[in-house]
């Protein structure tokens, strides 16, 4: 149904003059459709939300009418206030659904149409320009890893984990022949283009040539170095250019001899020849966290293997995690990197910068193929999608003001309009709540930002540094105290050992609380700048919330236990027992009477503070909840989870009252009873400013402004 419905608005754009009214809006609609198309073929009831989600802020008086009576008739909703997913007419054209698995390939065949495999044992044929899929073709192989076409275009080579090579017939959907030889898996292939060879890459370490007749093997190079990772071809000098571990060797095709071999100082994961066959981009495999360092694209001298030019994002930013590809447009002097951060980057050859930046996929991004155009880019990923970018589009964007990286905390002040994220990316930035307008960014973090929290007076914020959530050791291991107005940095302070994880503000607005991987809770004097007691408990703090009273804190550890401590007297209180898995989330409500958690078990507990009785237990059906917050009288809690959903439950009956999916992963929410509004964000950087309202529009859980 919405594959023809997005046909219906292509046919009725083609025939409608570019000067009509409507057609703004009409192409709007039709953009919004094919972004959505796959996720709408399976949940079409969500069509109000993907509408706000997309186009909320857009001015078109059309637009502006359609959204005024776009929300559900039978169900309250979470409605987006502002555009929180990609614009239509933005970089990102097209999510590509079907595979099963992660999609590791990716190459075009022909103007319209691109060709993927990865791990499901099948091959996709899609038409790039509706997002339809047009053929899938079943096989018995192991995971293919790499793809190549044909000249003839209707033929496509693949290279999988089973050590084979096949080559298919598009036209039939079946394979023609296999080709045996290599002993261990194939990593890459290529056509080329001079005399049709195929050249394929394996882990046994050699590289082998087939002639396309005979589907024989005529030449077998064997490299040095190990396991080939990646290869560029040189067809003007009849030369490969091959990366296997830190080693860059350059081969004649013709001979099999060794041109030139160098050492590098990098694990080299991928190859890109651009402008100029005498250097080569290289990508790396190496990552590990260095607060804003990270994986480089770094270009290469090939006659003396020294490294030209680091590429340089905005910011010092670069990859947050291996790169996985790079992609050559000489045309256009651009080098394309994928990366397992789930983003592309496009690189400017001769300046060396980041010309943009492409967010969208929710996993590791394992590959990309451009169009002869230069102008389209079709990238692979690990999230079992593909996804189609207008490169045009995507360099005449302004920067993200965004974080590049999860956000995993969030605060603001109940009493104006300040929200603060903190993020992996090492930023905390400041926003405007009611606007959702980007305010600055307070830099200063050497690694990871993991939490944040406001003092009541709004002028200070207090930030702890946990580095990559999936590393225990860190860099920076300080609470960072900021003046928010002004974004400076007015107390670095040390003396926990190893990653902060948590950080509470006491109500004197003079006094911060803050939990950590070694052990111990620590008080700050945040005005003098130094640690004025610290308590220490038998394990590692995962995440913890001060109490109303200013005393007591509530703090969970890996057991899935929530410990109660009096922090004058350092005596343990009691403890919320039930849990079975690691406790991800902690709410307080009613003046600290109650007390909620969520956990990766997927349940939410409500407790009694003082007896630590728990008095109710919500199974939401969902694994990997990450947060929860709770409307002020008990009532209703917000919880987001790793799956990408953010649900309002009723607690007295246990109902899933609304629900918004932001197709990422949601690591933290807020709920803001002034506006009865509802902010959560995502492991992407990610933000979704969301209104809880019912059938006819009224926002539920507002407090006026006089009460």
């Amino acid at each position: 149904m919405i594959f023809e419905l997005i046909q219906d608005f292509h046919d009725a754009l083609a025939a409608m003059p570019k000067s009509h009214g409507a057609y703004q809006a009409l192409e709007l609609l039709a953009g919004t459709l094919r972004l959505e198309a796959y996720f709408l073929d399976r949940e079409p009831l969500q069509l109000p939300e993907r509408l706000h989600g997309h186009l909320a802020d857009e001015h078109d008086a059309i637009i502006r009418r359609l959204l005024a009576v776009a929300h559900p008739r039978w169900k309250s909703w979470l409605r987006p206030c502002f555009s929180c997913f990609a614009p239509p007419g933005g970089g990102l054209v097209h999510s590509l659904e079907g595979h099963i698995g992660g999609v590791h390939c990716v190459s075009f065949c022909g103007d319209q149409m691109v060709i993927s495999a990865g791990s499901d044992r099948s091959l996709r044929i899609w038409d790039i320009e509706t997002g339809k899929c047009l053929r899938v073709i079943e096989q018995d192989v192991h995971r293919v890893n790499a793809l190549a076409t044909f000249h003839q275009e209707n033929y496509v080579v693949s290279g999988s984990r089973d050590t084979t090579l096949r080559i298919w017939d598009l036209a039939n959907g079946v394979c023609i022949s296999t080709l045996e030889g290599h002993t261990e898996a194939v990593t890459c292939l290529a056509v080329t283009g001079n005399d049709g060879l195929i050249l394929s890459g394996s882990k046994d370490g050699t590289i082998r040539v087939w002639d396309t007749v005979s589907r024989l093997c005529v030449k077998v190079i064997q490299v040095t170095g190990g396991a080939i990772s990646c290869f560029a071809v040189d067809n003007e000098r009849q030369r490969i250019v091959v990366g296997s571990g830190n080693m860059l060797t350059v081969w004649d095709l013709a001979s099999g001899e060794c041109l030139v071999k160098h050492d590098c100082e990098w694990n080299i994961s991928s190859l890109a020849l651009v402008d100029n066959s005498e250097r080569v981009f290289t990508g790396s495999a190496n990552f590990f966290w260095l607060g804003t360092m990270g994986v480089l694209v770094r270009e290469v001298d090939l006659a003396t293997g020294t490294c030209i030019r680091k590429m340089i994002g905005r910011y010092g930013r670069v990859h947050l995690g291996d790169i996985t590809s790079l992609v050559p447009n000489p045309d256009r002097h651009l080098v394309i990197s994928t990366s397992k951060d789930n983003t592309l980057r496009v690189w400017n050859c001769k300046t060396g910068e980041c010309a943009a930046t492409l967010f969208g996929h929710t996993g590791e991004v394992i590959s990309a193929s451009l169009h002869t155009n230069g102008r389209i880019l079709v990238s692979a990923s690990h999230d079992r999608t593909l996804r189609v970018w207008d490169l045009d589009t995507a360099l005449a964007r302004s920067p993200r003001q965004g974080h590049f990286a999860e956000v995993h905390a969030l605060d603001f002040h109940p009493e104006s309009d300040l929200l603060m994220t903190a993020s992996i990316d090492g930023t905390l930035k400041a926003w405007n709540f009611e606007t959702g307008r980007f305010l600055r960014v307070f830099n200063g973090h050497t690694d990871g930002v993991w939490d944040v929290a406001i003092t009541p007076n709004g002028q200070y914020a207090v930030s702890v540094a946990g580095g990559d959530p999936y590393y225990i050791n860190t860099n920076d291991k300080t609470v960072k105290v900021w003046n928010i107005k002004t974004a400076g940095c007015l107390h670095s302070l040390e003396g926990h050992t190893a990653k902060v994880v948590s950080v509470s503000v006491f109500p004197d607005c003079r006094h911060a609380l803050s939990g950590s991987f070694d052990t111990t809770l620590r008080v700050w004097d945040i005005d003098a700048g130094k640690c004025i007691s610290v308590l220490k408990c038998d394990s590692p703090i995962s995440t913890m919330v001060l109490h109303d009273d200013g005393r007591h804190v509530l703090a969970a550890k890996d057991e899935g236990c929530v410990f109660v401590y009096d922090i004058q007297t350092h005596a343990l209180k009691g403890k919320l027992e039930g849990h079975t898995g690691y406790v991800s989330g902690i709410v307080l409500a009613q003046r600290g009477q109650r007390v909620l958690s969520v956990s990766l078990d997927g349940t939410l507990r409500v407790w009694e503070f003082g007896t630590f009785r728990c008095l109710n237990v919500l199974r939401t059906g969902k694994n990997n909840l990450t947060s929860v917050d709770v409307s002020p009288d008990c009532r209703y809690a917000f919880v987001t989870s790793a799956d990408g959903f953010l649900t309002v439950w009723h607690l007295e009956t246990g109902e899933a009252l609304a629900g918004f999916h932001a197709r990422e992963s949601l690591s933290c929410c807020a709920f803001d009873l002034l506006r009865g509004r509802i902010i959560a964000a995502g492991v992407k950087g990610g933000l979704y400013f969301l209104q809880f309202e019912d059938t006819c529009g009224n926002i539920i859980l507002q407090k006026t402004k006089c009460s």
